[in-house]
């Protein structure tokens, strides 16, 4: 389907200019009369309901009879501002071809709303909602705002713009240019490399081939179903001749295209540049990640999730911007709407979906996010985009590179005794994100975070221990799982791997860390690490995650319940309180009834507001023994106790042992 060439913000089609001029909530919101001689295209289906909310307010809805899905597809492809906005604010289960869309108008209030969907029943929109609101024009507004969006960039506007932005990084961003941050690079090249020089003979090429210093681009990318460029063993000698054209995927040629652009000659695909079909040979590039992206000069990443995407598509950029749909008469006042929730940065750019995407764009000194609706140029101290939009979209959009960057930077004044907390904090939410995202291979999380690992561990010399650094091992031992109880149960410990029950790396699951670390609100840890052997396996560097055998050795107080019976006939579920003693368990797995249960405490945690003598809230693990011994254990959840008065009489004091946790 064609698309215009260029997009006028504001502008409407025909349904949706009938539908505003007709609305009575609308136009009272607006302070205007409706429509006496409404458009025959604005049919009300039901006049305005009252409905009584559960806040005893009255909420008024309209319905009106509005685009089926491909109609709706259709306007956006046409233009129509406010369907681009309805359109990306669909929800999943409404996004299906033929689906009778309905657009309800609502008013709680002064709070007027509007959603397009099948349904609507009343109560809040959110996420899929639209609120309008006024405001003065020029107050809120960028006047640099264009008055036009182009719905196809091409090379030439896109290398245009890429160049600008890298001349002011080139010129004044001192961290993006050397090792101040922290980040060691080197003048080190990848094992292979793609040399694009002839536009119509690309091939591989081995790092050894090139004698001179030269700069090179890497690609972050969603591989999808469609990639058939692969390199193995029996494309790797072809290779070195040429690369076929029919072989590469879409964003491959813009990729090569884009940096040719740039007089970049060569570039770096995971794909085309390791060897697909070989353990050894991706065990031994994949740990090499962090140089690949760190030495890199540029970093394209395309932002759509399809393998069949490339970087110059129809793009949407009108569905990111505030859709004004009246004036207010005889004023400078404007009536638009927005969606009432921000796009998150996985909507914007669906490739941050990818678990192997966070090291990618943390890692690389620039980043520019092409084949989405905006192109994005994310460096290490600056974010620019590509149109000033008239809306906070965009603003609060960010993929934790400055802020990983900076923490990098304020940690080389302090030395590794210090330990100050800015690089565990940032590992902590890094790892939360992190799990929420997809892997194609489950096994393969142990290696897309190893590379964010070896430059933080060059850079402050710290001890990587299975996804935990051992000077944080105390607070981040508290990790749990997430999600609970939308999410199914816990998932089995993964089983190509060799890594101990108590790394959240054990399991395939979103965990969330304890991340409170308020001032005035002491945390005491209650358990001391006495030992942390880890043996990696044979070959493998520790850092890379890979272990044969990693044991925790710890001191701390260990309780077993009197009434472990009670408890064990509710082990299944997603989250148990014991109200008796005042403990939440989150189980990491599911567990089969009379298993044996101890709890170890790992830290307590006292409010300001707690009286004095009242004890804190206090954290630690569930851990089940191994056989019959009495000092090996596996950690099979996590437990959190609020004090409770009466509790005391039904949690044991306990008593301090040295156990160690496989």
């Amino acid at each position: 389907m064609e698309a215009p060439h260029d997009l006028i913000p504001h502008s409407l089609c025909e349904l949706c200019r009938a539908i505003c001029d007709a609305s009575p909530i609308l136009c009272e919101t607006a302070e205007r009369e409706p429509t006496t001689e409404p458009s025959h295209l604005a049919q009300l289906c039901e006049p305005v309901q009252a409905i009584q909310n559960d806040s005893s307010d009255i909420q008024y809805v309209e319905k009106w009879r509005f685009h089926d899905f491909d109609a709706l597809l259709a306007s956006v492809h046409r233009g129509c501002h406010l369907c681009s906005v309805f359109w990306s604010a669909l929800d999943e289960d409404e996004s299906r071809k033929g689906s009778q869309l309905f657009f309800f108008v609502s008013k709680v209030g002064w709070k007027t709303t509007a959603v397009v969907s099948k349904d609507f029943k009343g109560g809040e929109m959110t996420s899929s909602g639209l609120y309008m609101f006024s405001r003065e024009w020029g107050s809120v507004t960028n006047l640099s705002s264009p008055t036009t969006f182009s719905a196809q960039p091409n090379l030439k506007y896109t290398c245009d713009l890429i160049r600008r932005w890298l001349g002011k990084c080139e010129e004044s961003h001192s961290l993006c240019n050397s090792n101040d941050d922290g980040i060691i690079r080197t003048n080190e090249l990848p094992t292979r490399l793609i040399d694009i020089y002839h536009p119509d003979r690309p091939r591989l090429v081995l790092a050894t081939d090139i004698q001179e210093q030269v700069n090179y681009i890497t690609l972050s990318h969603c591989w999808g179903d469609g990639m058939t460029a692969n390199l193995t063993g029996n494309t790797i000698n072809s290779w070195k001749e040429r690369i076929e054209g029919t072989e590469l995927t879409t964003k491959f040629k813009d990729a090569f295209s884009v940096a040719r652009c740039l007089s970049i000659r060569y570039i770096w695909i995971d794909s085309l540049c390791i060897l697909q079909d070989s353990e050894e040979d991706w065990c031994r590039e994949s740990a090499r990640m962090s140089m690949v992206y760190s030495n890199g000069f540029l970093n394209l990443v395309c932002s759509s999730s399809s393998s069949s995407d490339g970087f110059f598509n129809i793009r949407h950029p009108l569905s990111s911007q505030d859709c004004r749909i009246f004036w207010k008469e005889n004023s400078n006042y404007q009536f638009v709407f927005r969606r009432a929730q921000p796009l998150r940065p996985h909507q914007i750019f669906p490739v941050l979906s990818r678990a192997w995407v966070s090291q990618e764009q943390l890692l690389s000194r620039r980043n520019v996010y092409l084949g989405g609706n905006i192109i994005v140029w994310d460096c290490c101290v600056k974010q620019h985009h590509e149109f000033t939009f008239e809306s906070n979209y965009y603003s609060d959009v960010s993929t934790g590179k400055q802020d990983f960057f900076q923490a990098m930077l304020r940690q080389r004044h302090y030395s590794k005794a210090d330990r100050p907390e800015w690089i565990g904090r940032f590992w902590e939410l890094l790892v939360q994100n992190y799990t929420v995202a997809n892997l194609t291979f489950a096994s393969d999380q142990v290696f897309a975070i190893a590379g964010i690992a070896v430059a933080i561990q060059e850079a402050t010399q710290w001890t990587y221990v299975c996804g935990m650094w051992y000077e944080y091992l105390q607070q981040q031992l508290t990790w749990h799982i997430a999600g609970l109880p939308k999410c199914k149960f816990p998932r089995p410990r993964l089983k190509s791997t060799k890594i101990p029950s108590w790394s959240w790396l054990s399991i395939r699951h979103p965990v969330n860390f304890w991340l409170e670390r308020a001032e005035g609100n002491p945390r005491s840890y209650k358990a001391t690490i006495i030992d942390c052997s880890v043996t990696p396996l044979k070959g493998r560097a520790a850092v890379a995650g890979e272990v044969e055998r990693a044991i925790l050795q710890v001191t701390g107080i260990f309780r077993t319940l009197q009434h472990c019976s009670d408890v064990s006939e509710s082990w299944n579920q997603y989250k148990y309180q014991h109200a008796p003693t005042g403990i939440e368990v989150i189980p990491d797995i599911s567990l089969p009834d009379g298993l044996p249960i101890h709890f170890f405490t790992i830290s307590i945690y006292q409010r300001k507001r707690m009286l004095p003598e009242r004890e804190g809230n206090e954290f630690g693990l569930v851990l089940t023994p191994i056989g019959s011994s009495t000092e090996d254990f596996t950690r099979v959840g996590y437990f959190e106790r609020q004090p409770l008065l009466y509790a005391e009489n039904y949690w044991p004091l306990g008593e301090e042992r040295t156990i160690r946790i496989h």
